[in-house]
């Protein structure tokens, strides 16, 4: 087998005796093949140990091969090749493919397996998640090069409990549909001096979400989420819960509770709202006209998701 790597030519036997589930030995041979002998060719290079081979793979192979190798009966080109092996003490892995084993058919793996021979029956590999036939056959084929230290095309091994398990199929929306169903976003702002203020809305199904942010440095200071309810102070009218998580040292908290809360209570819904706002060297004034923007701001947004339907119990 020649290694698209650049490494040196190498000669590995693979052989297919008698059993059910050739498509082993044909997935292998799809890999490896170059030449090919009949089982008769008893003159053949490989019946001979000073023709220099990498090893052998049988793919199945059948209980009446492996007793001829456990018990040296070559009577045949391929148990020759592999008693070859065995004496020349080269790697022959044998695909043994056979269900139930019986007493006999375990003596002799275990004689064959003390000699150093791999016994490695074909048996799928489900922590890969295979999605048909033909992805357990190519694992094993996979596995079996690795005996070999040789790498099969799309070959997948274990990748850790996380790694391994299949990933979801991801759709990728056509660009018309993803235009049509992507989510309205609202924007507006103002100005303080020459910095600009902005909020972003996104509906998120029936709640919302809101981003404001800007000043010299916009960043992540604080966020809200304020929950619709019934007001627990006045029958009949909506008010809100809301949770805070604030970065320490910053003030933001302030505007996402008063925003996010109003927005709740007005709009009947749950409303998510985060804000980073700085501006450097600050003076009072302008930060009373950063307050007094936000409430431009949360009345503006309140127009434009006014809702006229009663709130969901």
């Amino acid at each position: 087998m020649k290694e698209g790597t650049g490494r040196a030519y190498m000669r590995i036997i693979l052989a297919i005796s008698g059993a059910s589930g050739a498509i082993y030995g044909i997935r292998l041979l799809q890999n490896l093949a170059d030449f090919v002998y009949d089982e008769t060719e008893q003159g053949a290079l490989i019946a001979s140990g000073s023709f220099k081979t990498a090893g052998m793979i049988i793919a199945p192979c059948s209980m009446k091969t492996l007793a001829g190798i456990a018990n040296g009966y070559a009577d045949g080109l391929l148990i020759r090749a592999a008693d070859v092996c065995l004496k020349e003490k080269r790697p022959l892995v044998l695909l043994v493919r056979e269900t139930p084993l019986h007493a006999v058919h375990l003596e002799n793996m275990l004689k064959l397996s003390r000699m150093g021979v791999t016994i490695m029956p074909p048996v799928p590999a489900f922590y890969t998640r295979p999605e048909g036939l033909e992805e357990m056959i190519a694992h094993t084929a996979g596995r079996v090069l690795e005996q070999f230290g040789l790498d099969m095309p799309g070959f997948t091994g274990w990748g850790g409990v996380l790694n391994n398990r299949r990933k979801p199929d991801v759709q990728v929306l056509p660009k018309e549909r993803a235009e049509n169903e992507k989510p309205e976003i609202y924007e507006t702002g103002l100005f303080v001096g020459q910095r600009e203020i902005k909020a972003i809305a996104i509906p998120l199904g029936d709640d919302l979400c809101v981003a404001i942010f800007g000043g010299d440095v916009p960043h992540l200071g604080a966020v809200a989420l304020a929950v619709s309810r019934k007001s627990l102070a006045e029958p009949g009218e909506t008010g809100s819960s809301t949770s805070i998580l604030t970065l320490t040292g910053h003030k933001e908290d302030v505007i996402v509770r008063e925003v996010s809360s109003f927005l709740s209570s007005k709009l009947r819904k749950n409303v998510a709202v985060c804000c980073g706002i700085h501006l450097n060297n600050a003076s009072s004034e302008q930060i009373a006209a950063i307050i007094s923007g936000i409430e431009k701001l949360k009345i503006e947004l309140l127009r434009h998701y006014q809702l006229k339907e009663p709130m969901k119990t």
